[in-house]
């Protein structure tokens, strides 16, 4: 099902627009190097097309092919790597031409005799014949340079004719050839006998691939492959190599650029990672890493409502502070796919594909087919379980959307995800996905990183809110779910002791203020309050008229006063709870920032002037 997806999602992206997808036989590849050369093959200069932010200008070109132990005698059509294009051995160039450069050489002749009329493939031939990449111009220049540097750049080459705008690796000839050879049943010049039926499409007695294409996903070795066995082992019946799954050169080919296209730099609400690569601040939008996973996602069709699902899915996954994610953008798309005002939704599929590296093959470490309508649903369900009210902008109390990133992110010292356990992510994955409980271990984590720094953010109070929910409302049919915002109402013994700690803090930091003072209560008994509430509120007490006595604000004070009753009104007859079990500091921790919060917002036209500028509210 996996690979008939992939299949399918070529034809789909080349039904929306004709050639999106490079056709049989090709590839889209970044190319970091253009050699200019005039028509005699004498070098004029490097271009470089490695851009600024990574990666580099991608071009059509013949599709790799696969190197294992006979790399040297195996080169690609007009564009490779420097120790194939210019003799490059080490950080030099050496004098005598090199095993791999005299394999390249000898193929881009052998296209020059196929298509003895075309100019291009001469210059490139002529290049090799007059040792061009000797040429002390092209040793001296700074592109030259920088290839031999440790810079991360885009190493892979090609060249260009002077006056020309396309690379010789993308000339028109090389349609004819691959075109020809395909249908000659041919692959790379080399004859295929090798005819059946296509495992994946069904079709008879189609041309059969030799071996499945590689395609690198991160941490992966170099020929990694989505189909590969141990060759010996496997064998059976005569057949070798993949021929006891035969696949037809036409179908590795749609699945290796469908393949490509999902991890592709910059993939857009298609391919996931979440990770490291955000320890530094910088955000790849939907090219993230989730540890050693790469998580992808894809739509089987090109409607406008799929698209849509697909980017929210990207939120829901890689989101980490999109305030303008708001209820009404969610439910509008939401309420049109779930109440079928769009008929065309209903047939729509949707697929999840978790991958990760493990030796010569890539390991599926999950897989989720659904209706578009199912995942819609579930990816509601996980927004309304962890919806919390944004209190940080004063001009509004939207709803704020979670993601994985801000969970994950959330319970790990400065953010740092490659700390969490594989399995962690990916259990949190399947319950958003298949709408189950949030793993209890990040509840935990979470807590605990609340307690060790004594700071509760949004993206916290969202993870512990949809813990409790889920976990709960499937035990209790009659369970009164946990807000978003404030709930006055709410008589639990944790989230009340939250608030009235929100309460004595917010009073003790404006009596400093007031004073110029700057240390609050949250350093030394936030954590006390939260696992011996008896002790810590009776002692707190105490001294909370002393810190109503030092607030200038005599309107502060009533509102505190009143909230503060209101408060221990609710408090059952034995008083403050001696202890508080995990679940119900999950509650504390809510009620401690849904408290916060409502003291942090204020009216616009309501005076600045009681607004406490020391708020933890993040």
């Amino acid at each position: 099902m996996i690979l008939q997806a992939l299949y399918d999602y070529y034809d789909r992206l080349n039904d929306w627009q004709e050639g999106y997808l490079a056709p049989i036989g090709f590839e889209d590849r970044e190319i970091g190097y253009v050699i200019v050369i005039d028509r005699n093959g004498r070098f004029l200069e490097m271009e470089d097309y490695n851009n600024q932010g990574g990666g580099a200008q991608k071009f059509r070109v013949v599709q790799y092919i696969e190197r294992t132990s006979n790399a040297s005698e195996v080169a690609y059509v007009f564009w490779d790597t420097p120790e194939y294009v210019i003799n490059l051995s080490g950080k030099t160039i050496a004098d005598e031409t090199q095993a791999k450069t005299k394999t390249f050489a000898s193929k881009v002749d052998s296209f020059y005799e196929m298509y003895p009329n075309n100019q291009e493939f001469k210059a490139v031939s002529l290049f090799y014949k007059k040792k061009e990449y000797l040429n002390p111009k092209l040793i001296e220049s700074k592109e030259f340079k920088r290839i031999v540097s440790s810079e991360p750049i885009v190493r892979y080459m090609s060249f260009k004719i002077e006056g020309q705008d396309n690379i010789v690796a993308a000339h028109d000839d090389l349609y004819d050839y691959v075109r020809r050879q395909y249908e000659k049943k041919q692959y790379d010049g080399t004859e295929s006998k090798n005819r059946g039926t296509c495992f994946i499409t069904g079709k008879p007695n189609m041309p059969l691939a030799n071996n499945s294409s590689v395609v690198n996903i991160f941490d992966s070795a170099a020929t990694s492959k989505l189909l590969s066995y141990n060759f010996g082992s496997a064998n059976s019946y005569g057949r070798k190599d993949i021929g006891n799954f035969p696949i037809s050169i036409e179908a590795d080919s749609k699945i290796y650029n469908a393949f490509r296209y999902l991890l592709r730099r910059g993939s857009e609400s298609k391919q996931l990672y979440v990770t490291l690569a955000h320890a530094n601040g910088k955000r790849r939008k939907n090219n993230t890493l989730i540890v050693n996973r790469t998580m992808l996602f894809w739509a089987s069709s090109n409607s406008i409502d799929s698209q849509q699902i697909e980017e929210l899915a990207c939120d829901a996954i890689d989101n980490r502070d999109n305030p303008d994610l708001k209820t009404e953008q969610v439910n509008n798309l939401f309420n049109i796919i779930l109440s079928g005002q769009n008929p065309n939704v209903s047939d729509d599929k949707f697929y999840l594909l978790g991958l990760a590296p493990n030796g010569a093959r890539i390991a599926v470490v999950y897989w989720r087919e659904c209706t578009l309508k199912e995942f819609a649903e579930k990816l509601k369900q996980h927004f309304f379980d962890t919806e919390v009210a944004d209190y940080r902008h004063n001009d509004r109390r939207g709803s704020f959307y979670q993601g994985m990133y801000s969970f994950l992110g959330s319970v790990v010292k400065d953010g740092r995800i490659s700390e969490l356990p594989p399995r962690l992510v990916e259990a949190l994955l399947k319950s958003i996905i298949q709408d189950t409980p949030y793993p209890e271990s990040l509840y935990q984590a979470c807590l605990s990183r609340i307690i060790a720094e004594r700071k509760v953010t949004i993206s916290r109070a969202a993870l512990l809110k949809g813990y409790l929910n889920r976990k709960y409302m499937r035990l209790n049919n009659n369970y009164q779910i946990i807000t978003p915002m404030l709930n006055k109402e709410e008589t639990n013994q944790g989230y009340l002791c939250g608030r009235l700690f929100a309460v004595y803090e917010y009073a003790q930091e404006r009596s400093l203020k007031d004073e110029g003072g700057k240390s609050t209560l949250r350093d030394r008994f936030f954590s006390s309050a939260l696992t011996r509430p008896q002790t810590t509120f009776i002692e707190l007490s105490k001294i909370l008229n002393y810190y109503y006595s030092k607030i200038m604000s005599q309107s502060l004070v009533k509102r505190l006063k009143k909230t503060e009753y209101e408060i221990i009104e609710k408090f059952d007859s034995r008083g403050f709870p001696p202890t508080l079990n995990k679940d119900e500091q999950g509650r504390f921790v809510i009620g401690y920032y849904h408290q916060r919060g409502d003291f942090e917002y204020k009216p616009q036209n309501e005076s600045d002037s009681e607004k406490s500028n020391e708020v933890e509210i993040s």
